[in-house]
């Protein structure tokens, strides 16, 4: 019953539905508290413009260190 529990709950789509909906509640909700663990979205994400535009080392410096 517990391996057929895992199979079950333990997918590659439930896994993307997951994500997809963090990443939707993100957008809808952009300053909802987060837990501190999740890395910041940068404001071009959530509106990809020149006006939003980031660096490479701008992602470098929030993503990589």
């Amino acid at each position: 019953a517990g391996r057929q529990r895992v199979l079950e709950r333990y997918t590659w789509e439930r896994t993307a539905e997951g994500y997809l909906h963090e990443i939707a509640g993100a957008i809808d909700e952009p300053t909802r508290r987060r837990p501190p663990d999740l890395l910041p979205i940068h404001p071009y994400f959530r509106d990809p413009s020149p006006m939003t535009d980031v660096t490479s080392s701008e992602l470098a410096e929030l993503y990589l260190t």
